[in-house]
């Protein structure tokens, strides 16, 4: 799958998190492993700023995760963000045709 540049940078801070916490690291932990401040991690996964690309590296080797593996991450994000909306759309649908289901069987009574 291929993302725009736009869609991809917006999901990298949450890719970020979801690594961080799939390697079961708190950002305190990840501070004290790294040349990289609690702010600055804080402000990656916030969507403040993003990594350069050495910090980047950084926290992926200390992740246990290559870029292949990143991106993937990133994937499911927007799959899963997709899906989501995907189901609210469906289920205003499913609620719009309900109120014209209801609306058709009200009219149909009346006459």
């Amino acid at each position: 799958m291929s993302l725009d540049v736009e869609t991809y940078e917006k999901l990298i801070p949450r890719a970020l998190k979801k690594a961080r916490e799939h390697a079961d690291l708190t950002v305190e932990e990840v501070a004290a492993r790294t040349r990289i401040s609690i702010p600055a991690i804080q402000n990656y996964e916030w969507g403040k700023n993003l990594p350069l690309m050495p910090y980047f590296l950084s926290l992926l080797h200390l992740y246990r995760l290559n870029l292949g593996q990143f991106h993937d991450i990133v994937i499911d994000i927007y799959n899963d963000q997709h899906c989501e909306e995907t189901s609210k759309h469906i289920s205003d649908l499913e609620e719009r045709l309900s109120r014209l289901e209801e609306a058709a069987g009200a009219e149909t009574r009346v006459h």
